[in-house]
Protein backbone atom coordinates (compact mmCIF):
# COMPACT_ATOMS: atom_id res chain seq x y z
CA UNK A 1 0.00 0.00 0.00
CA UNK A 2 1.24 3.44 -0.76
CA UNK A 3 1.46 5.85 1.80
CA UNK A 4 0.09 9.30 1.12
CA UNK A 5 2.85 11.71 -0.09
CA UNK A 6 2.81 15.33 1.19
CA UNK A 7 5.08 17.96 -0.33
CA UNK A 8 6.17 20.98 -2.18
CA UNK A 9 6.26 21.50 -5.66
CA UNK A 10 6.47 24.79 -7.83
CA UNK A 11 4.77 25.61 -10.33
CA UNK A 12 8.09 24.80 -12.49
CA UNK A 13 7.91 21.45 -11.45
CA UNK A 14 4.34 20.57 -13.11
CA UNK A 15 5.38 21.87 -16.56
CA UNK A 16 5.72 18.96 -19.06
CA UNK A 17 2.89 16.90 -16.32
CA UNK A 18 -0.22 15.05 -17.45
CA UNK A 19 -3.40 16.24 -15.22
CA UNK A 20 -6.45 14.19 -15.44
CA UNK A 21 -9.94 15.87 -14.69
CA UNK A 22 -12.38 13.43 -13.66
CA UNK A 23 -15.64 13.53 -14.91
CA UNK A 24 -17.16 13.91 -11.25
CA UNK A 25 -15.41 17.50 -10.91
CA UNK A 26 -17.63 20.62 -11.54
CA UNK A 27 -17.00 22.61 -14.19
CA UNK A 28 -14.22 25.71 -14.25
CA UNK A 29 -15.92 29.11 -11.93
CA UNK A 30 -13.50 30.99 -10.92
CA UNK A 31 -14.81 35.05 -10.74
CA UNK A 32 -12.82 37.90 -11.93
CA UNK A 33 -11.59 38.59 -8.30
CA UNK A 34 -10.38 35.17 -7.72
CA UNK A 35 -8.22 35.47 -10.90
CA UNK A 36 -6.90 39.29 -9.95
CA UNK A 37 -6.35 38.31 -6.42
CA UNK A 38 -3.96 35.38 -7.77
CA UNK A 39 -2.42 37.80 -10.06
CA UNK A 40 -1.51 40.55 -7.56
CA UNK A 41 -0.75 38.37 -4.74
CA UNK A 42 2.09 36.51 -6.47
CA UNK A 43 3.07 39.46 -8.02
CA UNK A 44 3.29 41.52 -4.63
CA UNK A 45 4.95 38.50 -3.35
CA UNK A 46 8.51 39.60 -1.73
CA UNK A 47 10.43 36.63 -0.35
CA UNK A 48 12.26 38.99 2.09
CA UNK A 49 9.45 39.73 4.29
CA UNK A 50 6.78 37.67 3.47
CA UNK A 51 8.85 34.34 3.43
CA UNK A 52 10.50 32.02 0.77
CA UNK A 53 7.59 30.80 -1.16
CA UNK A 54 3.59 32.08 -2.07
CA UNK A 55 1.92 28.28 -1.14
CA UNK A 56 -0.90 27.69 -2.78
CA UNK A 57 -3.85 25.28 -1.07
CA UNK A 58 -3.20 21.79 -1.46
CA UNK A 59 -3.63 19.50 -5.01
CA UNK A 60 -5.17 16.67 -4.12
CA UNK A 61 -3.77 14.03 -6.45
CA UNK A 62 -3.84 10.30 -6.96
CA UNK A 63 -1.19 8.92 -9.92
CA UNK A 64 -2.72 6.77 -12.93
CA UNK A 65 -1.44 2.98 -13.23
CA UNK A 66 -2.68 2.33 -16.62
CA UNK A 67 0.23 0.56 -18.35
CA UNK A 68 -1.13 -0.24 -22.02
CA UNK A 69 -2.35 3.75 -21.95
CA UNK A 70 1.04 4.60 -20.85
CA UNK A 71 3.30 2.27 -23.79
CA UNK A 72 0.56 3.32 -26.65
CA UNK A 73 1.69 7.14 -25.26
CA UNK A 74 5.24 6.10 -25.35
CA UNK A 75 4.93 4.85 -28.83
CA UNK A 76 3.34 8.31 -30.12
CA UNK A 77 5.92 10.25 -28.33
CA UNK A 78 8.17 12.73 -30.84
CA UNK A 79 10.97 13.63 -28.33
CA UNK A 80 12.92 12.05 -25.23
CA UNK A 81 11.17 15.05 -22.84
CA UNK A 82 8.31 13.54 -24.08
CA UNK A 83 8.83 10.04 -23.10
CA UNK A 84 9.97 11.99 -19.43
CA UNK A 85 7.02 13.49 -19.34
CA UNK A 86 4.83 10.36 -20.13
CA UNK A 87 7.28 7.82 -17.89
CA UNK A 88 6.56 10.40 -15.36
CA UNK A 89 2.67 9.13 -16.00
CA UNK A 90 -0.74 10.91 -15.28
CA UNK A 91 -2.51 12.14 -12.21
CA UNK A 92 -5.73 12.22 -11.27
CA UNK A 93 -6.88 15.83 -10.51
CA UNK A 94 -8.97 15.41 -7.10
CA UNK A 95 -9.31 18.66 -5.36
CA UNK A 96 -7.63 21.81 -6.74
CA UNK A 97 -8.59 21.60 -10.88
CA UNK A 98 -9.96 25.65 -9.94
CA UNK A 99 -6.63 26.49 -9.24
CA UNK A 100 -4.74 24.42 -11.75
CA UNK A 101 -6.91 25.34 -14.53
CA UNK A 102 -5.96 29.23 -13.80
CA UNK A 103 -2.18 28.60 -13.19
CA UNK A 104 -2.66 26.81 -16.78
CA UNK A 105 -4.17 29.99 -18.46
CA UNK A 106 -1.85 32.19 -16.53
CA UNK A 107 0.90 29.81 -18.16
CA UNK A 108 -0.28 29.53 -21.69
CA UNK A 109 0.16 33.69 -21.62
CA UNK A 110 3.22 34.64 -19.27
CA UNK A 111 5.25 31.63 -20.55
CA UNK A 112 5.01 32.15 -24.47
CA UNK A 113 5.45 29.14 -26.32
CA UNK A 114 7.24 27.06 -24.12
CA UNK A 115 6.50 24.01 -22.78
CA UNK A 116 3.49 23.97 -19.90
CA UNK A 117 1.70 21.24 -18.40
CA UNK A 118 -0.88 19.13 -19.85
CA UNK A 119 -5.17 18.98 -18.90
CA UNK A 120 -7.27 16.30 -20.04
CA UNK A 121 -10.73 15.92 -19.46
CA UNK A 122 -13.24 12.81 -18.78
CA UNK A 123 -16.13 14.37 -19.59
CA UNK A 124 -16.44 17.17 -22.86
CA UNK A 125 -13.36 19.63 -22.91
CA UNK A 126 -13.54 23.69 -23.88
CA UNK A 127 -9.76 24.03 -22.53
CA UNK A 128 -8.58 23.62 -26.04
CA UNK A 129 -11.42 25.88 -27.49
CA UNK A 130 -9.96 28.68 -25.30
CA UNK A 131 -6.65 27.73 -26.49
CA UNK A 132 -7.77 28.21 -30.36
CA UNK A 133 -9.45 31.68 -30.13
CA UNK A 134 -7.02 34.09 -30.96
CA UNK A 135 -5.35 36.58 -28.19
CA UNK A 136 -6.78 39.44 -30.55
CA UNK A 137 -10.09 38.52 -29.50
CA UNK A 138 -9.14 38.67 -25.98
CA UNK A 139 -7.23 42.14 -25.97
CA UNK A 140 -9.85 44.05 -28.48
CA UNK A 141 -10.30 47.20 -27.28
CA UNK A 142 -8.72 46.22 -24.01
CA UNK A 143 -5.32 47.79 -24.52
CA UNK A 144 -6.95 51.34 -24.25
CA UNK A 145 -8.54 50.32 -20.48
CA UNK A 146 -6.34 52.04 -17.84
CA UNK A 147 -9.07 50.98 -14.71
CA UNK A 148 -9.85 47.64 -13.93
CA UNK A 149 -13.64 48.80 -13.10
CA UNK A 150 -13.94 48.91 -16.77
CA UNK A 151 -12.66 45.67 -17.98
CA UNK A 152 -15.19 42.81 -16.86
CA UNK A 153 -18.16 45.12 -18.63
CA UNK A 154 -15.72 45.10 -22.02
CA UNK A 155 -15.00 41.32 -21.48
CA UNK A 156 -18.54 40.68 -21.80
CA UNK A 157 -18.84 42.71 -24.54
CA UNK A 158 -15.91 41.04 -26.28
CA UNK A 159 -17.97 37.41 -25.07
CA UNK A 160 -20.68 38.55 -27.00
CA UNK A 161 -18.99 39.66 -30.14
CA UNK A 162 -17.08 36.55 -30.18
CA UNK A 163 -20.38 34.35 -30.24
CA UNK A 164 -21.62 37.09 -32.88
CA UNK A 165 -19.04 36.31 -35.13
CA UNK A 166 -19.23 32.43 -34.39
CA UNK A 167 -15.41 32.40 -33.19
CA UNK A 168 -17.52 30.86 -30.32
CA UNK A 169 -19.95 28.40 -31.24
CA UNK A 170 -20.39 27.44 -27.11
CA UNK A 171 -22.00 29.03 -25.11
CA UNK A 172 -21.99 27.66 -21.60
CA UNK A 173 -20.51 28.72 -18.12
CA UNK A 174 -17.27 26.86 -18.09
CA UNK A 175 -16.63 28.69 -21.71
CA UNK A 176 -17.74 31.65 -20.35
CA UNK A 177 -15.54 31.36 -17.18
CA UNK A 178 -12.54 30.24 -18.82
CA UNK A 179 -12.79 33.74 -21.37
CA UNK A 180 -13.28 35.81 -18.51
CA UNK A 181 -9.88 34.67 -16.76
CA UNK A 182 -7.80 34.56 -19.77
CA UNK A 183 -9.29 38.20 -20.94
CA UNK A 184 -8.23 39.45 -17.30
CA UNK A 185 -4.71 37.53 -17.60
CA UNK A 186 -4.19 38.79 -20.55
CA UNK A 187 -4.83 42.93 -20.01
CA UNK A 188 -3.11 42.59 -16.43
CA UNK A 189 0.12 40.88 -18.37
CA UNK A 190 -0.02 43.81 -21.14
CA UNK A 191 -0.06 46.28 -18.56
CA UNK A 192 3.08 45.24 -17.47
CA UNK A 193 6.85 46.45 -18.55
CA UNK A 194 9.18 43.96 -19.93
CA UNK A 195 11.12 44.09 -16.12
CA UNK A 196 7.96 43.33 -14.33
CA UNK A 197 7.08 40.93 -16.09
CA UNK A 198 10.38 38.53 -16.13
CA UNK A 199 10.21 38.75 -12.41
CA UNK A 200 6.88 37.72 -12.02
CA UNK A 201 7.59 35.05 -14.80
CA UNK A 202 10.56 34.11 -12.18
CA UNK A 203 8.41 34.24 -9.13
CA UNK A 204 5.48 32.22 -10.65
CA UNK A 205 7.63 29.80 -12.05
CA UNK A 206 10.11 29.19 -8.96
CA UNK A 207 8.64 30.58 -5.59
CA UNK A 208 4.77 29.87 -6.08
CA UNK A 209 4.66 26.29 -4.62
CA UNK A 210 1.38 23.90 -4.35
CA UNK A 211 0.62 21.54 -1.57
CA UNK A 212 1.29 18.73 -3.17
CA UNK A 213 -1.10 15.77 -1.86
CA UNK A 214 -0.59 12.30 -3.18
CA UNK A 215 -3.22 10.48 -1.95
CA UNK A 216 -1.97 6.55 -2.06
CA UNK A 217 -3.20 3.89 -4.32
CA UNK A 218 -6.10 2.41 -1.79
CA UNK A 219 -8.49 5.10 -1.85
CA UNK A 220 -11.54 5.51 -3.22
CA UNK A 221 -11.61 8.68 -5.40
CA UNK A 222 -15.33 9.09 -5.41
CA UNK A 223 -16.07 9.16 -2.12
CA UNK A 224 -13.00 11.30 -1.22
CA UNK A 225 -13.89 14.20 -3.51
CA UNK A 226 -17.15 14.16 -2.32
CA UNK A 227 -15.70 14.41 1.27
CA UNK A 228 -13.46 16.50 0.42
CA UNK A 229 -16.48 19.56 -1.04
CA UNK A 230 -18.64 18.15 1.58
CA UNK A 231 -16.93 19.78 4.29
CA UNK A 232 -16.47 15.89 5.82
CA UNK A 233 -13.20 16.08 5.06
CA UNK A 234 -11.41 19.41 5.47
CA UNK A 235 -7.57 20.01 4.26
CA UNK A 236 -6.31 22.60 6.82
CA UNK A 237 -3.02 22.43 8.71
CA UNK A 238 -4.97 19.73 10.71
CA UNK A 239 -5.86 17.24 8.71
CA UNK A 240 -2.16 17.50 6.96
CA UNK A 241 -0.25 17.53 10.27
CA UNK A 242 -2.21 14.19 10.91
CA UNK A 243 -0.93 12.65 8.13
CA UNK A 244 2.69 13.70 8.81
CA UNK A 245 2.76 12.21 12.18
CA UNK A 246 0.76 9.05 11.08
CA UNK A 247 3.40 8.64 8.44
CA UNK A 248 6.24 8.94 11.02
CA UNK A 249 5.25 6.00 12.88
CA UNK A 250 7.97 3.67 13.12
CA UNK A 251 8.20 -0.25 13.90
CA UNK A 252 6.80 -3.45 12.59
CA UNK A 253 4.19 -3.26 10.77
CA UNK A 254 1.25 -4.45 13.52
CA UNK A 255 2.42 -2.68 16.10
CA UNK A 256 2.63 0.31 13.34
CA UNK A 257 -0.67 0.30 12.42
CA UNK A 258 -1.47 0.17 15.84
CA UNK A 259 -0.55 3.50 16.77
CA UNK A 260 -1.07 5.11 13.57
CA UNK A 261 -4.79 3.56 14.49
CA UNK A 262 -4.36 5.53 18.10
CA UNK A 263 -3.19 9.14 16.83
CA UNK A 264 -5.73 9.04 14.17
CA UNK A 265 -8.35 7.79 17.04
CA UNK A 266 -7.13 10.73 19.40
CA UNK A 267 -6.97 13.79 16.99
CA UNK A 268 -11.06 12.97 15.94
CA UNK A 269 -11.35 12.81 20.20
CA UNK A 270 -9.28 15.93 20.33
CA UNK A 271 -11.33 17.73 17.30
CA UNK A 272 -14.36 16.66 18.93
CA UNK A 273 -13.71 18.35 22.35
CA UNK A 274 -12.44 21.48 20.74
CA UNK A 275 -15.78 22.00 18.81
CA UNK A 276 -17.75 21.28 21.45
CA UNK A 277 -19.17 25.69 22.02
CA UNK A 278 -18.13 25.68 25.05
CA UNK A 279 -14.77 24.52 24.99
CA UNK A 280 -14.30 26.65 21.67
CA UNK A 281 -15.76 29.86 22.65
CA UNK A 282 -14.07 29.99 25.83
CA UNK A 283 -10.56 29.43 24.27
CA UNK A 284 -10.73 31.25 20.89
CA UNK A 285 -13.07 34.19 21.89
CA UNK A 286 -14.92 35.93 19.18
CA UNK A 287 -13.53 33.33 16.40
CA UNK A 288 -16.17 31.63 14.37
CA UNK A 289 -15.39 28.01 13.95
CA UNK A 290 -13.52 26.71 11.32
CA UNK A 291 -13.45 23.64 9.51
CA UNK A 292 -11.14 22.24 12.16
CA UNK A 293 -10.74 23.61 15.50
CA UNK A 294 -7.57 21.24 16.34
CA UNK A 295 -5.82 24.28 14.13
CA UNK A 296 -6.47 26.50 17.25
CA UNK A 297 -4.12 23.92 19.13
CA UNK A 298 -1.28 23.73 16.50
CA UNK A 299 -0.87 27.46 16.31
CA UNK A 300 -0.78 27.72 19.64
CA UNK A 301 2.55 25.36 19.91
CA UNK A 302 3.63 27.20 17.06
CA UNK A 303 3.18 30.40 18.49
CA UNK A 304 4.62 29.39 21.47
CA UNK A 305 7.98 28.55 20.30
CA UNK A 306 10.84 30.88 20.04
CA UNK A 307 11.33 29.74 16.28
CA UNK A 308 7.61 30.94 15.58
CA UNK A 309 9.00 33.94 13.58
CA UNK A 310 10.49 31.48 10.92
CA UNK A 311 7.35 30.79 9.38
CA UNK A 312 5.51 33.78 8.37
CA UNK A 313 3.90 32.36 5.43
CA UNK A 314 -0.41 33.18 5.84
CA UNK A 315 -1.27 29.73 4.96
CA UNK A 316 0.06 25.85 6.30
CA UNK A 317 2.43 27.44 8.51
CA UNK A 318 1.88 25.51 11.69
CA UNK A 319 2.14 22.07 9.00
CA UNK A 320 5.63 23.51 7.73
CA UNK A 321 6.66 24.06 11.61
CA UNK A 322 5.64 20.57 12.67
CA UNK A 323 6.90 19.25 9.53
CA UNK A 324 10.59 20.74 9.78
CA UNK A 325 10.23 19.08 13.89
CA UNK A 326 9.61 15.69 12.15
CA UNK A 327 12.07 15.58 10.19
CA UNK A 328 14.39 16.67 12.46
CA UNK A 329 13.33 13.49 14.49
CA UNK A 330 11.51 15.11 17.28
CA UNK A 331 8.10 12.99 16.71
CA UNK A 332 8.32 11.68 20.19
CA UNK A 333 8.82 14.94 21.84
CA UNK A 334 6.40 16.61 19.41
CA UNK A 335 3.30 14.52 20.00
CA UNK A 336 3.90 14.49 24.18
CA UNK A 337 3.79 18.07 23.65
CA UNK A 338 0.85 18.18 21.46
CA UNK A 339 -1.25 15.79 23.98
CA UNK A 340 -0.10 17.52 27.00
CA UNK A 341 -1.16 21.08 25.82
CA UNK A 342 -4.46 20.25 24.71
CA UNK A 343 -4.96 18.60 28.22
CA UNK A 344 -3.77 21.94 29.84
CA UNK A 345 -6.82 23.34 27.64
CA UNK A 346 -9.18 20.61 28.80
CA UNK A 347 -8.26 21.27 32.53
CA UNK A 348 -8.51 25.04 31.57
CA UNK A 349 -12.07 24.31 30.57
CA UNK A 350 -13.22 21.56 33.25
CA UNK A 351 -11.79 24.41 36.52
CA UNK A 352 -14.57 26.89 36.59
CA UNK A 353 -12.25 29.35 38.19
CA UNK A 354 -10.10 28.95 35.29
CA UNK A 355 -12.80 28.89 32.74
CA UNK A 356 -14.35 32.19 34.12
CA UNK A 357 -10.73 34.31 34.30
CA UNK A 358 -9.61 32.85 30.93
CA UNK A 359 -13.18 32.94 29.14
CA UNK A 360 -12.98 36.58 29.82
CA UNK A 361 -9.15 37.36 28.75
CA UNK A 362 -9.81 35.59 25.50
CA UNK A 363 -13.52 37.53 25.02
CA UNK A 364 -11.14 41.38 25.35
CA UNK A 365 -8.53 39.91 22.94
CA UNK A 366 -5.59 38.46 25.47
CA UNK A 367 -3.12 36.23 23.48
CA UNK A 368 -3.46 32.49 24.25
CA UNK A 369 -0.05 32.11 24.31
CA UNK A 370 0.53 34.72 26.87
CA UNK A 371 -1.81 32.65 29.20
CA UNK A 372 -0.30 29.81 28.53
CA UNK A 373 3.61 31.28 29.11
CA UNK A 374 1.56 32.01 32.27
CA UNK A 375 0.69 28.54 33.43
CA UNK A 376 3.75 27.25 32.72
CA UNK A 377 5.62 29.60 35.27
CA UNK A 378 3.16 29.32 37.52
CA UNK A 379 1.59 27.19 40.22
CA UNK A 380 -1.56 26.62 40.64
CA UNK A 381 -2.53 29.56 43.36
CA UNK A 382 -0.06 31.45 41.58
CA UNK A 383 -1.22 31.11 38.13
CA UNK A 384 -5.33 32.60 39.76
CA UNK A 385 -3.48 35.53 40.92
CA UNK A 386 -1.43 36.00 37.80
CA UNK A 387 -4.77 35.68 35.56
CA UNK A 388 -6.89 38.11 38.09
CA UNK A 389 -3.66 40.43 37.63
CA UNK A 390 -4.21 40.14 33.87
CA UNK A 391 -7.94 40.74 34.32
CA UNK A 392 -7.56 43.77 36.19
CA UNK A 393 -5.27 45.41 34.02
CA UNK A 394 -7.41 45.71 31.51
CA UNK A 395 -9.96 48.21 33.35
CA UNK A 396 -7.57 49.61 35.63
CA UNK A 397 -8.49 51.63 39.39
CA UNK A 398 -10.48 54.67 37.65
CA UNK A 399 -13.08 52.27 36.57
CA UNK A 400 -16.08 53.42 38.19
CA UNK A 401 -15.56 56.37 36.40
CA UNK A 402 -16.05 55.26 33.06
CA UNK A 403 -18.67 56.30 30.82
CA UNK A 404 -20.66 55.21 28.17
CA UNK A 405 -20.57 58.08 26.05
CA UNK A 406 -17.03 58.47 26.64
CA UNK A 407 -16.11 54.67 26.27
CA UNK A 408 -18.02 52.42 25.07
CA UNK A 409 -15.70 49.27 24.84
CA UNK A 410 -14.00 50.22 28.71
CA UNK A 411 -17.55 49.97 29.72
CA UNK A 412 -18.57 46.84 28.30
CA UNK A 413 -15.06 45.07 29.72
CA UNK A 414 -16.10 46.56 33.18
CA UNK A 415 -19.60 45.40 32.72
CA UNK A 416 -17.92 41.84 31.81
CA UNK A 417 -15.55 41.32 34.32
CA UNK A 418 -18.20 42.45 36.69
CA UNK A 419 -20.49 39.42 36.01
CA UNK A 420 -17.79 37.13 36.05
CA UNK A 421 -16.13 38.30 38.96
CA UNK A 422 -19.74 38.00 40.85
CA UNK A 423 -19.64 34.13 39.85
CA UNK A 424 -16.14 33.68 41.25
CA UNK A 425 -17.72 34.72 44.57
CA UNK A 426 -19.22 31.46 45.36
CA UNK A 427 -16.51 29.55 43.95
CA UNK A 428 -18.47 26.34 46.05
CA UNK A 429 -20.95 26.50 43.15
CA UNK A 430 -18.86 26.52 40.34
CA UNK A 431 -20.95 28.59 38.04
CA UNK A 432 -19.91 29.76 34.50
CA UNK A 433 -20.74 32.72 32.61
CA UNK A 434 -22.03 31.42 29.11
CA UNK A 435 -19.14 32.62 26.78
CA UNK A 436 -20.23 30.79 24.02
CA UNK A 437 -23.59 33.01 24.08
CA UNK A 438 -21.56 36.09 24.39
CA UNK A 439 -19.46 35.58 21.17
CA UNK A 440 -22.62 33.55 19.29
CA UNK A 441 -24.62 37.25 19.65
CA UNK A 442 -23.89 40.67 19.75
CA UNK A 443 -23.72 41.99 23.21
CA UNK A 444 -24.91 45.78 23.89
CA UNK A 445 -24.74 47.70 27.09
CA UNK A 446 -27.91 48.71 28.26
CA UNK A 447 -29.20 52.04 29.95
CA UNK A 448 -31.07 50.53 32.90
CA UNK A 449 -33.22 53.49 33.45
CA UNK A 450 -33.71 55.22 29.81
CA UNK A 451 -32.34 57.61 27.82
CA UNK A 452 -35.14 58.92 26.17
CA UNK A 453 -38.41 57.76 28.07
CA UNK A 454 -41.28 56.91 25.35
CA UNK A 455 -44.35 57.69 27.79
CA UNK A 456 -45.55 61.08 27.78
CA UNK A 457 -46.62 63.07 31.18
CA UNK A 458 -50.27 61.43 30.30
CA UNK A 459 -49.14 58.19 29.82
CA UNK A 460 -47.29 58.40 32.79
CA UNK A 461 -49.80 59.35 34.72
CA UNK A 462 -52.37 57.03 33.57
CA UNK A 463 -49.59 54.12 34.69
CA UNK A 464 -49.17 55.33 38.05
CA UNK A 465 -52.91 56.04 39.00
CA UNK A 466 -55.42 53.34 37.33
CA UNK A 467 -56.03 50.50 38.54
CA UNK A 468 -54.79 47.40 37.60
CA UNK A 469 -58.00 45.28 37.91
CA UNK A 470 -60.72 45.59 39.96
CA UNK A 471 -59.30 43.75 42.94
CA UNK A 472 -56.15 45.95 43.53
CA UNK A 473 -55.24 49.24 44.22
CA UNK A 474 -53.49 51.55 41.88
CA UNK A 475 -49.68 51.76 42.02
CA UNK A 476 -49.94 54.97 43.55
CA UNK A 477 -52.16 53.50 45.95
CA UNK A 478 -49.33 50.48 46.90
CA UNK A 479 -46.67 52.72 46.59
CA UNK A 480 -47.02 56.07 48.22
CA UNK A 481 -43.27 57.04 47.68
CA UNK A 482 -45.23 58.06 44.13
CA UNK A 483 -48.02 60.37 45.40
CA UNK A 484 -45.52 63.44 45.30
CA UNK A 485 -45.06 62.44 41.49
CA UNK A 486 -48.29 62.00 40.65
CA UNK A 487 -49.22 65.02 42.46
CA UNK A 488 -46.52 67.22 39.77
CA UNK A 489 -47.73 65.27 37.17
CA UNK A 490 -51.72 66.74 37.93
CA UNK A 491 -50.17 70.41 37.60
CA UNK A 492 -48.08 71.85 35.37
CA UNK A 493 -45.40 72.81 36.84
CA UNK A 494 -42.53 71.68 34.60
CA UNK A 495 -39.87 72.01 36.76
CA UNK A 496 -41.74 70.40 39.59
CA UNK A 497 -42.37 67.61 37.38
CA UNK A 498 -38.90 67.39 36.17
CA UNK A 499 -37.68 66.99 39.95
CA UNK A 500 -40.08 64.42 40.85
CA UNK A 501 -38.69 62.75 37.77
CA UNK A 502 -35.27 62.77 38.67
CA UNK A 503 -35.80 60.90 41.87
CA UNK A 504 -36.88 57.88 40.05
CA UNK A 505 -35.32 58.13 36.22
CA UNK A 506 -31.88 59.04 35.38
CA UNK A 507 -32.76 61.46 32.99
CA UNK A 508 -29.93 64.01 32.86
CA UNK A 509 -26.90 63.08 30.80
CA UNK A 510 -24.73 63.28 33.62
CA UNK A 511 -26.91 59.98 35.23
CA UNK A 512 -27.78 58.26 32.36
CA UNK A 513 -24.56 57.56 30.93
CA UNK A 514 -22.53 56.68 34.22
CA UNK A 515 -22.09 52.81 34.71
CA UNK A 516 -24.41 53.46 37.77
CA UNK A 517 -27.44 53.23 34.95
CA UNK A 518 -25.40 51.01 32.78
CA UNK A 519 -25.90 46.73 32.60
CA UNK A 520 -24.68 44.02 29.86
CA UNK A 521 -27.47 42.30 27.14
CA UNK A 522 -27.32 40.63 24.16
CA UNK A 523 -28.00 42.93 21.20
CA UNK A 524 -31.74 41.39 20.88
CA UNK A 525 -33.01 41.22 24.17
CA UNK A 526 -31.75 45.13 24.12
CA UNK A 527 -33.52 46.12 21.27
CA UNK A 528 -36.72 43.73 22.48
CA UNK A 529 -36.86 45.96 25.65
CA UNK A 530 -36.62 49.38 23.65
CA UNK A 531 -36.57 52.53 25.52
CA UNK A 532 -39.04 51.33 27.83
CA UNK A 533 -39.66 52.54 31.61
CA UNK A 534 -37.67 50.19 34.45
CA UNK A 535 -40.95 48.00 34.83
CA UNK A 536 -41.63 47.49 31.56
CA UNK A 537 -38.02 46.38 31.02
CA UNK A 538 -38.05 43.74 33.88
CA UNK A 539 -41.09 42.26 32.41
CA UNK A 540 -39.92 41.94 28.85
CA UNK A 541 -36.42 40.18 30.76
CA UNK A 542 -38.47 37.80 32.67
CA UNK A 543 -40.35 36.47 28.92
CA UNK A 544 -36.82 35.96 27.44
CA UNK A 545 -35.44 34.53 29.86
CA UNK A 546 -37.91 32.14 30.40
CA UNK A 547 -38.31 31.68 26.85
CA UNK A 548 -33.88 30.58 27.42
CA UNK A 549 -32.40 34.26 26.55
CA UNK A 550 -29.25 33.67 28.50
CA UNK A 551 -28.82 36.96 30.58
CA UNK A 552 -26.34 37.67 33.01
CA UNK A 553 -26.40 37.21 36.76
CA UNK A 554 -25.44 40.81 37.04
CA UNK A 555 -28.34 42.48 34.81
CA UNK A 556 -30.91 39.29 36.21
CA UNK A 557 -30.27 41.31 39.53
CA UNK A 558 -30.19 44.77 38.75
CA UNK A 559 -33.53 44.16 37.32
CA UNK A 560 -34.80 42.57 40.13
CA UNK A 561 -33.27 44.91 42.52
CA UNK A 562 -31.18 42.26 44.14
CA UNK A 563 -28.58 44.92 45.01
CA UNK A 564 -30.55 47.89 46.50
CA UNK A 565 -30.23 48.04 49.86
CA UNK A 566 -33.95 49.68 50.88
CA UNK A 567 -36.08 49.78 47.80
CA UNK A 568 -38.95 51.93 48.33
CA UNK A 569 -40.46 50.51 44.93
CA UNK A 570 -40.20 48.06 42.32
CA UNK A 571 -41.14 50.29 39.70
CA UNK A 572 -38.86 52.34 38.74
CA UNK A 573 -34.89 52.80 38.89
CA UNK A 574 -34.53 55.68 41.30
CA UNK A 575 -30.83 57.20 42.82
CA UNK A 576 -30.74 54.72 45.67
CA UNK A 577 -31.28 51.92 43.48
CA UNK A 578 -28.64 53.35 40.90
CA UNK A 579 -25.94 54.31 44.01
CA UNK A 580 -26.33 50.68 45.90
CA UNK A 581 -25.62 49.20 42.38
CA UNK A 582 -22.18 51.00 42.07
CA UNK A 583 -21.15 50.32 45.69
CA UNK A 584 -22.23 46.71 44.62
CA UNK A 585 -19.76 47.37 41.61
CA UNK A 586 -16.77 48.88 43.18
CA UNK A 587 -17.22 45.79 46.96
CA UNK A 588 -17.70 43.04 44.29
CA UNK A 589 -14.49 44.36 41.92
CA UNK A 590 -12.37 45.33 45.14
CA UNK A 591 -12.90 41.87 46.48
CA UNK A 592 -12.16 40.18 43.26
CA UNK A 593 -8.66 42.53 43.22
CA UNK A 594 -7.42 41.08 46.57
CA UNK A 595 -7.83 37.52 46.60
Amino acid sequence: MAENKIELKTIGELLGMKFFIPSYQRGYRWTYQQVWDLLNDVNEFNPIKDGKFYCLQPLVIHKRNNEDETLADIKQANSLDEVKSIISGKWNVIDGQQRLTTIYLVLRIVNDNEPIFSLQYERESFINNIDNISESFFSERMDDKEEETDIVSLINSNWENCKNCKIIDIDNPDMYHLFLAKSIIYWWWQKMDDEKKESFKYKFLNQVKFLWYDIGDDVDEHKLFENLNTGKIALTNTELIKALFIRSVEGEIITKELKQSAIADEFDQMERTLRKDDMWYFLAGNKNKPSSCLDLLFNLILDSDEQANKYKDKDYRSFFYFKDLLIQNKYKDIWVEVRDTFHILEGWYEESIFFNLIGYLRAIGEPLTKILTLYKSNNKLEFVKELKKSCWNTIGDNYLDCRFDKDKYKVRKVLLLFNVAILLEKPEEKARFSFKSYHQNNWDVEHISPQNPNLNNEELKSILTEQQNENEQSLVEQFPVLKDLVDALNGSNEEKISTEKDKFFAIKDDDVMALSNLTLLSDHDNRGIGNNFFFAKRHQLKEYYQNGSYIPVGTLNVFSKFYSSNPKQPLFWDKEDAEDYLKKIEDTMTNFKKH
